[in-house]
């Protein structure tokens, strides 16, 4: 909500002010937690720049705290390697930078950071808030890496939950993490109309 409609909430007698500004108070929070968590993740890297380039070499490992680009290359490729979407992938991060990697791995861990206080806070996979989160995610990944529909992230869930290296790689930014972004990415992609495909 912006100032204004606050303000204009705040006018109508009708409507439940305090639980309006309370709802607006946590989603504030929110966003100040995924903020805070993707200064931590470039503060890291930005130390770990430094410390490369004192000893006069950038290692990729070290900078990106293992996280590695091409981790899952092999398997997308037999799994997808024919698909438009792969070859979009292929075509965005050949040109990435290692800032556009940073910028990237401090997205997602805010992203993964966010989802991981909602599921601590006991929050559903399909609480606003939290479906808000998975719609960012989405969005990310349409931004990074090739365009991603609702329908094309809700397969993506299915696959963190199956796949022991995507299900790993989310769960060491918190247990039960990959499952709870799951449902909250089929319950976003519900939300915006987009079904689970009939069996």
């Amino acid at each position: 909500m912006s100032l204004e409609e606050i303000r204009q909430s705040l006018d109508n007698p009708r409507l439940d002010r305090k639980t309006v500004l309370l709802n607006q108070k946590e989603r504030l929070r929110e966003r100040a937690r995924e903020t805070e968590a993707m200064i931590r993740a470039i503060d890291v890297a930005l130390a770990a720049i430094d410390g490369s380039h004192k000893k006069g070499v950038m290692n990729m490992e070290e900078l990106f705290e293992g996280f590695n680009p091409s981790q899952y290359e092999e398997e997308a490729r037999n799994r997808w390697g024919t698909s438009d979407a792969f070859a979009e992938a292929g075509k965005r991060t050949k040109g990435y930078s290692p800032d556009d990697w940073k910028a990237i791995k401090a997205e997602q861990a805010a992203l993964y950071e966010g989802a991981y206080a909602a599921l601590k806070a006991g929050k559903s996979s399909s609480d606003a808030d939290v479906m808000d989160i998975a719609e960012r995610h989405r969005l990310s990944i349409d931004r990074w890496f090739y365009p991603c529909s609702h329908r094309m992230h809700r397969g993506l869930a299915s696959m963190y939950e199956s796949d022991d290296p995507f299900r790993q790689g989310i769960d060491a930014h918190g247990e039960g993490l990959a499952a709870f972004l799951a449902e909250a990415i089929r319950a976003n992609a519900s939300r915006h109309g987009t079904e689970a495909p009939k069996e």
